[in-house]
């Protein structure tokens, strides 16, 4: 009716609608991404980001006899303490599912066995982290699939527990010790969106570790907070 028309009600949902700009799906437009890979060359010689996974110290020695602490202690490191390790060779969607850093390269299966494996990964965790970072930082996803679509779209991307790949006690103590982060990453984790303001301030309380949050204890630069809210 007429009358309904003219209700608070229904004024205040024509309201929302007029605010609320409708959503857009997602469109590839080839000159801007003509214009990203021109600014990319000038910048960095490549027409697309170096693939860079960042890894964090560990929090607590897993050799120590002593079990570590539960819940783990809260973070105090920053971005100095990462240490980056990029891998050049993903540079497009056509060669995602060879070139991705899962595993080592084929023609090194004779010093690093992916099949029939009987030597822990353990100890030379950082220096395979150049094929494959998740040994050296669990914290970090085993994307072990890689599926592009064919016009580039979209990517699907399968995670797996790299703790299940080698489980025989007696040759891999360590390994499975040390993997145990990445059963943590299989389970559902409710996040909460933080606006700007509440972001700056739990970094300053993370990375003093103190929670005072005195601007003269952080320093933080415009790549620390893009690193920081990646």
């Amino acid at each position: 009716s007429k009358q309904d028309e003219n209700t608070p009600r229904t004024r205040k949902n024509e309201q929302d609608q007029e605010l609320t700009p409708p959503k857009k799906e997602w469109e590839f437009n080839l000159e801007t991404t003509r214009d990203i890979q021109s600014h990319l060359l000038q910048k960095t010689q490549r027409a697309t980001p170096v693939l860079t996974a960042y890894l964090e110290p560990p929090q607590f020695d897993i050799e120590s006899k002593r079990p570590p602490p539960k819940p783990q202690p809260m973070r105090k490191g920053d971005p100095s303490h990462l240490q980056a390790h990029q891998y050049p060779q993903v540079s497009t969607c056509s060669t995602l599912p060879h070139h991705y850093p899962v595993n080592n390269p084929l023609e090194l299966n004779d010093v690093y066995k992916n099949v029939n494996n009987r030597q822990s990964n353990y100890d030379i965790r950082f220096e395979y982290a150049k094929y494959c970072p998740v040994d050296a930082d669990p914290f970090l996803p085993w994307i072990h699939d890689v599926f592009p679509s064919f016009d580039g779209k979209f990517v699907d991307f399968v995670a797996q527990n790299r703790r299940r790949c080698n489980t025989n006690l007696d040759r891999f103590t360590m390994d499975l010790k040390s993997l145990e982060p990445q059963v943590a990453l299989m389970q559902p984790v409710p996040i909460k969106r933080v606006n700007t303001e509440e972001e700056e301030q739990l970094v300053k309380e993370i990375w003093n570790g103190d929670g005072d949050g005195d601007d003269d204890k952080v320093s933080l630069t415009e790549e620390d907070k893009e690193i920081a809210s990646s």
